[in-house]
């Protein structure tokens, strides 16, 4: 399943634009309204007309966090080229070379 996958917003998943840590009550309210029902996906990085925006951003630095067991860790430069072509609905193997086949 890809990001894309999910248009607009639903009673199973709501997409954010960032999570404002001022302003904690605009994402709250669907964490609250997910565990009172059948449970749900929060997405955060995308804007309202579905555009991904990207990944954390703190300290001034862009970075991306993957689930490695009960962690979010950072990822790392391959994990973070996967989740670059993963997001655009690609593979590495489906990628064109720049190198002439008989090279």
């Amino acid at each position: 399943m890809f990001i894309s996958d999910y248009i607009g917003e639903s009673n199973e998943y709501d997409k954010k634009l960032m999570l404002e840590e001022k302003k904690p009550k605009s994402w709250l309210k669907s964490v609250s309204a997910f565990a009172n029902g059948k449970g749900g996906i929060l997405f955060f990085g995308v804007a309202d007309d579905d555009t991904l925006v990207g990944y954390y951003v703190g300290d001034g630095s862009r970075t991306a966090f993957v689930r490695v067991g009960n962690e979010s860790v950072q990822a790392g430069a391959i994990e973070l080229k996967r989740l670059v072509l993963r997001g655009s609905n690609r593979t590495y193997d489906s990628l064109s070379s720049h190198y002439p086949y008989e090279n």
